[in-house]
């Protein structure tokens, strides 16, 4: 699939958006929003939305706008770069209310009660987010650590370290 370029834009339109002109930045952001859309596409992943990655890429367009030098090189490898690293951001932002949304559909969808029970005790509250959503995938969605990582957005070694780790601190305030 051959993705839109983005379009040819002049210095002074960068200068202009620099300046903080909002109309030459929408402007700009509505001529790449084609090539936005396309790349949204091609990224969406479960748990994040397409329309929350074209606004994400619309911002990364809008940003990348501001602090592109013209005599630096191509802006279209620039606000790609930028566009593909707030897309990362956002499936990331994107897990958490994925994993939250999951929880809550369990247990009001008649799930057993146990996973309610096993979810709300306060050894668990002493979990950080991450290994809080680590574990509830790998034990309460069934996911392998590698489909857990890429849900995440981050490597599966990571979430073997972190799994360990949530492991050890659960054993640590249990013993206590």
């Amino acid at each position: 699939m051959k993705l839109p370029s983005f379009p040819k834009l002049s210095r002074a339109e960068f200068a202009a958006v620099r300046s903080g002109c909002r109309a030459t930045a929408n402007r700009m952001v509505m001529a790449c929003e084609p090539r936005i859309t396309a790349l949204a596409a091609a990224n969406a992943q479960a748990g994040c939305a397409t329309d929350d990655l074209v606004q994400a890429g619309r911002i990364a367009v809008w940003q990348a706008a501001k602090t592109y030098d013209p005599a630096l090189g191509g802006f279209e490898n620039y606000a790609t770069r930028a566009v593909a690293n707030a897309f990362r951001d956002e499936r990331r932002r994107g897990a958490p209310r994925l994993i939250a949304g999951q929880l809550d559909e369990r247990i009001t969808a008649g799930a057993p009660d146990a996973w309610a029970h096993i979810f709300s005790p306060p050894p668990l509250n002493r979990l950080s987010d991450l290994e809080f959503d680590v574990l509830f995938l790998l034990y309460a969605c069934g996911l392998s650590q590698r489909a857990a990582a890429a849900l995440l957005d981050v490597s599966q070694p990571f979430v073997s370290r972190t799994h360990r780790h949530a492991i050890e601190r659960l054993r640590r305030t249990t013993k206590a």
